[in-house]
C-alpha cells in the first residue's frame, strides 16, 4: 500500500500535468484571440479602403491595440508578434495611400483567415509557402530592381518553416506575404482594360476591376500577353492572370476572364476550364493569348 507521502506526490504530479494542459489549451485559445480580432481588425480596414481613403489614415493613427490577457511571457511574445504584422499591415496600407491607387486584389491580403484561425497541418503551410516562392522568383526573374527591392525586403528563411511552432510559421508567411503585396503594388505594370471576373459559381460575381498601364495613358504603345497559371493542390485552388509579364489582381476559383482596352476598342476574352483541385497538377498553365497591336513600338 502507497504511503501518505507517496500518495501525495502522485496526486501533485497529476493536479501539474493537469495545470500544464490546461495552461497550454488556454495560451492557444489566446493566441488565436489575437489573429481571430487581427484579421477583424485588417476585415474593417479592408472596408474602409473600399469607402475612403482619408477614414482609413485617420483609422489606423486612431487604432489602439490593447488586447487582454497580456501577463505570461509567452502570450506577451504572441502580442509582439501581432504587433509586428499590425506595423507591416499599417505599411502596407500607407503604401497604398501614397500611390492613391485602391486595387481590389489588395484583399488577397486578408486570404490568411483559415490560416490564422485554424488549426493548419504542415504539409498545408508547406504549400502555400512553395507557392509563395514561386511567385516570388517569377517575379525575380521579371523585374531585376524589384528583385533587389525583394531580397533586401523578404528573406525567406525555411528554417522558420520547418520550425514546430504553427503560430511562428503562419506569421512569417503572412509576413512576407504582406510585404510582397506592397512592393508589387509600388512596381505593377498592367495593360489598362476593364476586367470582368466570373466565377464558375453562377450565384457569385466578382465585381469589375479598372487597371493601369503608363503607356496607354501617355499615348504610348504596349505588346504583352496573358495566360493564367493554376496553381491546385488537395487543399485549394488558385488561378492567377499575368499581363506584360505582371501579376493581373485576380485569383482563386476564376472562371472567365474578359479584356476590354478602352482605347482600342479591341476584346479578349479568356475562358478557363476549371478541374477540381484533387484531379489537378500543382501547377499548369492554361492558355496564352498574345494582346496584338496593342502599344507597339
Amino acid at each position: 500500500m502507497l504511503s501518505k507521502t507517496t500518495l501525495s506526490l502522485y496526486i501533485l504530479a497529476i493536479l501539474a500535468l493537469s495545470g500544464w494542459i490546461a495552461y497550454r489549451h488556454y495560451e492557444q485559445k489566446v493566441w488565436l484571440r489575437y489573429a481571430g480580432l487581427l484579421h477583424q481588425d485588417m476585415v474593417k480596414c479592408r472596408v474602409i479602403i473600399e469607402r475612403d481613403n482619408e477614414a482609413l489614415e485617420n483609422s489606423i493613427k486612431k487604432k489602439s491595440y490593447n488586447y487582454p490577457c497580456q501577463k505570461t511571457t509567452s502570450v506577451l511574445y504572441k502580442a509582439r508578434q501581432i504587433n509586428t504584422l499590425i506595423n507591416r499591415t499599417r505599411q502596407f496600407f500607407h503604401t497604398i495611400l501614397e500611390t492613391h491607387k485602391i486595387y481590389p486584389w489588395a484583399q488577397s491580403a486578408f486570404a490568411y483567415n483559415d490560416l490564422l484561425v485554424s488549426r493548419v497541418e504542415q504539409d498545408v503551410l508547406r504549400q502555400k509557402f512553395t507557392i509563395f516562392r514561386d511567385s516570388l522568383n517569377f517575379l525575380l526573374t521579371s523585374d531585376r530592381a524589384l528583385a533587389q527591392q525583394i531580397s533586401e525586403a523578404c528573406i525567406i528563411n525555411e528554417e522558420i518553416l520547418n520550425s514546430a511552432r504553427t503560430d511562428q510559421k503562419v506569421m512569417y508567411i503572412l509576413g512576407l506575404e504582406l510585404r510582397l503585396l506592397a512592393l508589387v503594388h509600388q512596381a505593377l505594370i498592367s495593360l489598362e482594360a476593364e476586367v470582368t471576373v466570373k466565377d464558375p459559381m453562377p450565384d457569385r460575381v466578382l465585381p469589375a476591376i479598372a487597371l493601369e498601364a503608363p503607356c496607354i495613358k501617355a499615348g504610348k504603345p504596349f505588346l504583352g500577353e496573358i495566360y493564367g497559371i493554376h496553381y491546385s493542390s488537395q487543399y485549394d485552388t488558385m488561378l492567377r492572370f499575368f499581363a506584360n509579364n505582371q501579376p493581373l489582381p485576380n485569383e482563386g476559383g476564376i472562371g472567365k476572364l474578359k479584356l476590354s482596352t478602352k482605347g482600342l476598342n479591341q476584346k479578349l476574352e479568356v475562358s478557363v476550364q476549371m478541374k477540381h483541385p484533387f484531379e489537378d497538377s500543382y501547377e499548369k498553365v492554361v492558355k496564352k493569348i498574345p494582346f496584338q497591336n496593342l502599344c507597339k513600338n
